[in-house]
């Protein structure tokens, strides 16, 4: 008996691996170092907007409080204050 012929199949390539694209790693890695750059600039940058804020207030905390309220005014039993005096400091101190 004679032996049926077969076909020869090519031999079976290897398959072949795909790089991955460098740029696209590339532009993550400067974006990712851009980022971080961008943070701590920032944060220096509010370190130093706190102390020109705080040596700028400090020591002036109390200055408006004394400012504003610097017309005390002493009521007592016995003091002779007429009612048109009393109306006129009333309204001095914007009351309504």
């Amino acid at each position: 008996m004679a032996k049926s012929r077969t076909k020869a199949t090519p031999p079976r390539k290897k398959p072949v691996r795909r790089q991955k694209k460098q740029s696209s790693g590339f532009f993550k890695h400067v974006f990712l170092k851009a980022c971080l750059l961008f943070v701590i600039v920032l944060t220096v940058f509010v370190f130093y907007l706190d102390n020109v804020v705080r040596a700028q207030f400090e020591g002036k905390r109390w200055e408006l409080p004394a400012h504003v309220f610097a017309n005390p005014v002493e009521i007592y039993q016995g003091l002779q204050l007429s009612t048109n005096k009393f109306e006129a400091l009333l309204k001095d101190l914007h009351y309504q």
